[in-house]
């Protein structure tokens, strides 16, 4: 919960472009981004380049749309941490 915190608190004007089951793509700034697991990492990806890693050691990201936000379970180690995002749609 405290990464998905730091992502909305820390950087607002976030707003979602497109999800899949296991991944949000973002846009701030006419910039796009994605939220998702790569080589076991959760990242926010640059599509231009660049990345933050936000936890190691993650084996599944799985995002759901429950109404306005964006439900997100993270599994690692054999744990589960869910969160949601509150961002707004991209139109």
């Amino acid at each position: 919960q405290t990464t998905l915190t730091q992502i909305t608190a820390q950087n607002p004007g976030y707003q979602v472009v497109s999800h899949t089951h296991h991944s949000i793509e973002l846009i701030k700034h006419h910039k796009k981004f994605c939220l998702k697991v790569a080589n076991r990492k959760l990242v926010l990806s640059c599509y231009d380049g660049g990345q933050i890693i936000l936890m190691h050691d993650i084996d599944e990201l799985t995002v759901n749309k429950v109404k306005s936000r964006y439900h997100l379970t993270v599994r690692f180690q054999g744990q589960t941490l869910e969160g949601e995002l509150y961002f707004k749609r991209y139109n």
